[in-house]
């Protein structure tokens, strides 16, 4: 159990798509993205990831299932609050620090994911 989600409002960063919380809940009680992980091999070197596998297959799935269809999406939405947090492998409500994947790390993986 995750607990309740507090929205504030400051009119600096806001965002429209707070389904993509719902969609992380939905996406951790099915398990789809552990299974993914535990199937599919993560060819880069241990010491160089920056983004897991799981949260870059997270952002993958979230952004097409909120709409966000085209690759060159991630670059706008790579620094919201909300998508940081939706795909992040860590819980809570704490604000992230780091980025999410950049267009080019998800089509460094897609391209993996192809072979």
């Amino acid at each position: 159990c995750n607990g309740s989600v507090r929205v504030e409002l400051s009119g600096q960063r806001t965002t429209s798509d707070s389904g993509a919380l719902l969609l992380r809940e939905v996406l951790d009680n099915s398990g789809v993205i552990e299974a993914l992980e535990d199937n599919l091999v993560d060819p880069r070197h241990p010491l160089r990831i920056r983004h897991s596998l799981a949260s870059q297959l997270r952002t993958l799935v979230l952004q097409r299932a909120m709409g966000w269809i085209d690759l060159s999406d991630t670059d706008t939405l790579r620094r919201d609050p909300l998508w940081q947090l939706a795909c992040s492998d860590a819980r809570g409500t704490t604000p992230l620090a780091q980025d999410r994947p950049s267009q080019a790390t998800l089509s460094r993986l897609l391209t993996c994911l192809g072979r």
